[in-house]
């Protein structure tokens, strides 16, 4: 709205995904780490390998489980054939980010583990944010600090806290 607030009144938050994406979010959406993105190339991930991976990646609701997508349902998401789809996957096997776990029944679905990629994107992660030397630990100054790094809750909600809000709004 043009006041600054959501329709239902709360304070707009442009980073929030809904004040981003309006209702379309409200579907769901998908999380995929920068790092992914960043070094795609980088981990030799194609295009289309890239869109298999999202499409799996779009099926992994929880860590501790696998995620199962049928390969046609991907394929049909794509505007692919099935073929295609496998290639991706093997592409993505081939390469090591990803592992076909082993069925307990005839029956069950294929699942992939994805822990190979979060293992890479670990350490890609690690790479990106070291600090080479002490030098460039003393060059940090707290701009910078702030430019990387997000308020704590207590920050964030202080004038709440302190009674400086006015609390009828929640």
């Amino acid at each position: 709205m043009a006041d600054g607030t959501d329709i239902d009144g709360i304070p707009r938050d442009r980073t929030r995904v809904r004040d981003k994406w309006g209702i379309a979010s409200d579907v769901g959406y998908l999380v995929v780490p920068y790092l992914l993105l960043l070094h795609q190339g980088r981990l030799g991930i194609t295009s289309e390998e890239m869109n298999v991976l999202i499409n799996i990646l779009a099926h992994w609701h929880s860590a501790d489980r696998n995620p199962f997508p049928h390969s046609i349902t991907i394929a049909k998401r794509m505007g692919v054939s099935t073929r295609t789809v496998h290639r991706g996957i093997k592409g993505l096997k081939d390469k090591k980010l990803i592992q076909k776990t082993p069925k307990l029944h005839r029956d069950d679905p294929m699942a992939y583990d994805l822990s190979p990629l979060v293992a890479k994107l670990r350490e890609l992660a690690s790479e990106r944010i070291s600090m080479k030397t002490e030098t460039e630990l003393d060059t940090v100054d707290d701009a910078f600090l702030r430019s990387v790094t997000r308020p704590s809750a207590a920050e964030m909600f202080k004038d709440f806290l302190t009674g400086g809000t006015d609390k009828s709004l929640f």
